[in-house]
């Protein structure tokens, strides 16, 4: 089986670009894994895990976490969101894979030197993006935590 020299190029490339491609989705792949089901089964492991505790099996979800003094769900989303924000503003994500961030012109303002432009977004889907989420908490927050 007598193969031309172009077929072989041809197939060396594709082999090329499907490793591209490969290593690009590994690390979208990364960063999409740890944002979207992180949460949802933490939530869920830890509402098992309190209810385990047989003196709080009656009690309430809320009062249960207050009980043992773990923080809620709502928290530990928006500390997420915090962390990987701080990470995206200092690119230690790849800038290839992380979402772009728009930031402020330079300018007199107070609070942090990273603040965040808000966007003007015409769909619900738009509205609750991660983007789109962060911004305004993003801003509030002082210089040193940033």
């Amino acid at each position: 089986m007598c193969r031309s020299v172009a077929d072989i190029q041809s197939t060396a490339a594709e082999i090329r670009r499907g490793k591209k491609r490969r290593k690009k989705e590994e690390r979208r792949k990364k960063l999409q894994g740890k944002n979207i089901m992180a949460p949802l089964l933490h939530r869920a492991a830890i509402k098992r895990a309190t209810n385990r505790v047989i003196n709080l099996k009656k009690i309430p979800y809320k009062d249960r976490l207050m009980h043992l003094k773990l923080p809620t769900l709502k928290y530990r989303r928006l500390r997420g969101d915090m962390i990987e924000v701080f990470k995206i503003t200092h690119n230690i994500y790849d800038p290839e894979v992380s979402p772009e961030l728009r930031y402020y012109p330079k300018s007199n303002t107070g609070g942090n030197k990273y603040k965040l432009l808000n966007h003007t977004f015409h769909y619900d889907t738009q509205k609750y993006s991660f983007s789109a989420r962060i911004v305004n908490i993003w801003n509030s927050l002082p210089n040193f935590y940033c």
